[in-house]
């Protein structure tokens, strides 16, 4: 642990994603319950972008902490496809609100999409530095 250095890419990675589990569940929420106090469909495709986002806020962490060269770069990889995940779990694997002016069509989507794709983007500059590093 004490050999433990910051590499920027990797705390950017963990900010970006524990954001988008903290605002996917706050302020970029999918719709709320019904008049029945059923929750629509929209609601699973936000909690499984949450569960994803903590994810790769673990993922990035353990990163940071473990020093083995071998295992950061497989790592990444999977924080890669987990962030397309996230950018395709609403609307596509995920079906959302059949109107397209609800919340999670207007709010949570392009939240998803746009943190999802910062994610990613970022994953893959890490992951090309960590194989020039080698």
């Amino acid at each position: 642990m004490k050999d433990m250095k910051l590499r920027p890419l990797e705390v950017a990675e963990a900010v970006v994603a524990a954001l988008m589990a903290l605002l996917v569940m706050t302020l970029f929420r999918a719709c709320a319950k019904t008049e029945e106090g059923m929750y629509m469909n929209c609601h699973n495709a936000q909690m499984i972008v949450f569960c994803i986002a903590l994810i790769i806020t673990m993922m990035a962490v353990a990163k940071m902490v473990i020093n083995k060269d071998a295992i950061r770069p497989a790592m990444t990889c999977i924080s890669i496809a987990l962030s397309l995940v996230a950018v395709i779990t609403p609307g596509i694997l995920v079906k959302l609100c059949m109107m397209n002016n609800m919340r999670c069509h207007m709010v949570m989507r392009p939240f998803s999409v746009v943190l999802g794709l910062i994610s990613a983007v970022i994953a893959v500059i890490d992951f090309i530095g960590l194989r020039r590093n080698k």
